[in-house]
Parts: C-alpha cells; structure tokens; sequence
C-alpha cells in the first residue's frame, strides 16, 4: 500500500499541515456549538477517512507537534491515525473535526 503513496516531501507535509489546520478549526467549531450537528457529521466522515488514510500515519508524526497549543484535537487525530481499521469498527465514532471535500480531493489526488 505504501508503494501508491506519493514520496515524501515539504510540499507534501505542509499541504497535510494545512488540511489539519483547517480540520482542527471545524473541530473547534463544532466542540464549541457553533456549528449545526448535521454539517459536522458531514464533515467528520471525510476528515476520519483521511486521517485512517496511510499517508497520515506516515506525516502525523512530523506533523503532530504543530498541534501541541490544542491537545484535543492532537488526540482526536491519534485516535484514528494510530489504531488500525478493525480497532475503529468496534468503537463508537466520537464526535471531532471536518474538512472540505475539496481539499480532500486535492490530497486524494496526490496519493494516487
């Protein structure tokens, strides 16, 4: 699986950088109520999809500590860059952070 993933590199990084960044404000929305439960569902099923991705696991490393001033959202990452698919499946989805599918499609884009 490794082999489909693009090789790494600053660009890379900092295009997923990005992409949590924005993540990690929609969580901070929805955590603090200001956005409607049905747009965040929305949004987290892309953000969790991604972050279960194999290039995450890879950067999260290199990228976690950008994260370190919010602590929740750094844990809401490691619960699903960190566990495998079958440890996911068996736990309920907590509620987190969202994306938009266009920066999503950007990134998927780059992985193929």
């Amino acid at each position: 699986m490794d082999e489909a993933m693009p090789p790494e590199s600053e660009e890379l990084t900092l295009c997923l950088l990005r992409y949590l960044n924005l993540s990690s404000e929609e969580f901070y929305l929805w955590d603090k109520k200001y956005i409607d439960q049905a747009v965040w569902e929305i949004w987290e099923d892309e953000i969790q999809r991604m972050l279960k991705s194999q290039l995450m696991k890879r950067e999260w490393p290199k990228l976690e500590p950008e994260f370190g001033a919010y602590p929740k959202f750094s844990e809401y990452v490691k619960r699903y860059v960190t566990k495998s698919h079958n440890q996911l499946k068996a736990q309920p989805l907590p509620q987190s952070s969202p994306i938009e599918s266009t920066d999503a499609a950007i990134i998927e884009d780059q992985t193929q």
